[in-house]
């Protein structure tokens, strides 16, 4: 099968961020492909035409504003990404603020089942 978590961080920031590269092992582990779709939050991912960029809230701007409640990018990098991967099943964990509810059409375009992990 092949499973997309997706995540506001692909570093290890936090207690969520464990648990998604935890999941990753397992589910490879027992024969899964596994990808991640993440925030570039850091900068330092590599395919910045995959991962969309995350706002900056350390130091916002005007425009981070509006970012944080929809992003176009993250919706069309994962619209992209889900046009060139054949994808069973998404499972989402921290997507509100970096990526935003917009992920959520191009999942359902894809007719994508969805599984959502709720941290908080």
């Amino acid at each position: 099968m092949n499973i997309l978590l997706i995540t506001q961080h692909f570093e290890l920031l936090g207690g969520s961020d464990v648990i998604v590269h935890q999941t990753k092992r397992l589910l490879e582990d027992m024969g899964h492909s596994v990808f991640i779709f993440a925030a570039n939050t850091s900068g330092h991912i590599v395919d910045e035409n995959i991962f969309p960029s995350a706002s900056h809230f350390e130091s916002p701007k005007i425009t981070n504003i509006s970012k944080f409640f929809y992003s176009k990018e993250a919706k069309k990098k994962l619209n992209v990404f889900l046009a060139n991967n054949s994808i069973d099943v998404a499972h989402l964990h921290i997507y509100y603020g970096t990526l935003t509810s917009s992920i959520l059409k191009p999942l359902r375009k894809h007719r994508v089942k969805v599984v959502q992990h709720l941290h908080e």
